[in-house]
């Protein structure tokens, strides 16, 4: 959230639309918190699939883990991101406080 790609007016469009897209009723979205202390950093973006693969894409391949054992290390993994992040109203204020700061 803080990372910004682009120009303040930019990243502000950004801010806004993850803003719009949590007020659907499919859609949820938890926002992670700069300061707090974390168990767990996902150096790369990850998908889960029915628990049995992850995928993986770093910027020079796309990876699929398939091992037992590896996919259960992304599942506590995305557990630990869980249990760190605040979903709902917190979220939208944490969006809010950086859209204020741009």
């Amino acid at each position: 959230m803080h990372t910004r790609y682009g120009s303040p007016a930019e990243h502000a469009g950004q801010l806004s639309h993850v803003l719009s897209l949590m007020r659907l009723p499919f859609v949820s979205v938890a926002v992670i918190a700069a300061g707090i202390q974390r168990r767990a950093i996902a150096t790369a973006g990850f998908w889960i699939f029915d628990g049995n693969a992850v995928a993986l894409e770093p910027p020079t391949a796309a990876i699929t883990i398939t091992r037992p054992a590896e996919v259960a290390q992304y599942a506590a993994m995305l557990g630990h991101l869980h249990e760190e992040a605040v979903p709902g109203h917190q979220a939208r204020q944490l969006i809010a406080a950086i859209l204020a700061g741009l």
